[in-house]
Parts: C-alpha cells; structure tokens; sequence
C-alpha cells in the first residue's frame, strides 16, 4: 500500500505530465504547418493517424489522473470525464487553428482525434473491467491439453 505522501506526488506528476502534453498539442496547432519527414509525408492523409495518436495518449494520460484523484466520482468515471475533457481540448484546438496563418479548422481531424480518444477511452475501461473482475495478466498462463483416453491394444 503506497502512503498518502507518495500518492498526492504520483498525482501531481501525472497532471503536470498531461498538462504539458497539452501544452505540447497547443505548440504544434501554433506552428504554421509541420513538414511530414522521409516516407511519411508520401502516405495519404498521414495526419489523420498522427492526430488519432496524439489525443489517444491525452485521452490514456487524463484517465490516469483522474483514476488517481482522491474524490470517489472522479475515480469512478475517469474514462468518461477522460473522454470529455479531451474531446473538448480536441474542439479547441480545432477553434485555435483557424487563428495560426497557413492551418484551418478541420473536421476530419477533429474525428481523428475523437476517435484516438475513444480508443483509449474504449480500453482503459475494459482494463480496468478486466483488473476488477480478476482477469490480468498476472495470472499463469493456461495450458491447453487434450485429454486422451488410455488406449490399450
């Protein structure tokens, strides 16, 4: 069991993590366009992934912090107020596009991010059904054997 010290730090540190990160998201929406390195900006709509990805690791970091946070409704809906707070930031950061010279608001990307969301949101939820219930992976692997009946010739 981990001291009231050590949580409250666990807690600061995951929400200064995902506050920076959203500072982050904040910084890359002000630059006036991102150059896509070697390979990548040969795929089609490379973006789309890139933004999927982005708000799925804000939507992971929010629902930590929230599941850390002392007050019981918090903790309980983590994934849900995880899933709100980032598709707000998300829309947000769409609105804050329309204010960078050369970026636009886009639709597409805000489904992006939405989507990157809901996976995260989709399975911190099941990760935590699957803790609760006892199904983790810290228990021994099954074996499958097939149980043969004694022939005798």
């Amino acid at each position: 069991m981990m001291s009231k010290g050590r949580d409250g730090l666990i807690l600061v540190g995951l929400y200064t993590v995902t506050f920076l990160y959203m500072g982050l998201i904040f910084y890359l929406s002000s630059l006036t366009s991102i150059d896509q390195p070697g390979p990548l900006g040969k795929i089609p709509e490379v973006d789309k992934i890139e933004h999927a990805s982005e708000f799925f690791v804000l939507g992971a970091l929010l629902s930590l912090a929230f599941q850390r946070t002392p007050t019981l409704t918090v903790r309980k809906n983590a994934w849900s107020l995880a899933l709100l707070v980032a598709i707000l930031y998300a829309f947000t950061d769409e609105m804050h596009q329309n204010f960078v010279s050369g970026r636009t608001t886009d639709a597409l990307d805000l489904l992006a991010d939405t989507a990157g969301i809901c996976v995260a949101s989709l399975l911190g939820a099941w990760l935590r059904e699957a803790r609760a219930s006892g199904r983790t992976t810290d228990r021994p692997p099954v074996t499958l054997t097939k149980a043969m009946p004694d022939s005798e010739e």
